[in-house]
């Protein structure tokens, strides 16, 4: 089962600590074997940009891994984010 009390992991966290420091790859080298821009890649990275459907097909062309992995991420936060801004608008609340 998942945690719940905590925001899942980013895909820009993800990114960053399972394959760009393993891998010894720069955002730079990221964005040239993906095909994305620069911006893109640092946006993610930073929490700034969300994972789209091209970002995510860029993503699988450079790290052989599936455009869905990386927008499954995107997902889980989204929605954890939802829940919980619900929950704070809610709670104690009389309705």
């Amino acid at each position: 089962m998942l945690p719940t009390d905590r925001t899942p992991t980013a895909p820009g966290e993800m990114l960053r600590a399972e394959f760009l420091e393993p891998l010894g790859l720069s955002p730079q080298a990221l964005a040239q074997r993906s095909g994305l821009g620069l911006a893109a890649v640092e946006g993610v990275l930073a929490g700034r940009v969300p994972v789209d459907v091209a970002i995510a097909a860029g993503l699988e062309r450079a790290l052989q891994t599936s455009a869905q992995f990386w927008l499954n991420l995107q997902a889980r936060v989204e929605s954890w984010k939802q829940e919980h801004a619900r929950g704070d608008r809610f709670e104690g609340g009389d309705e």
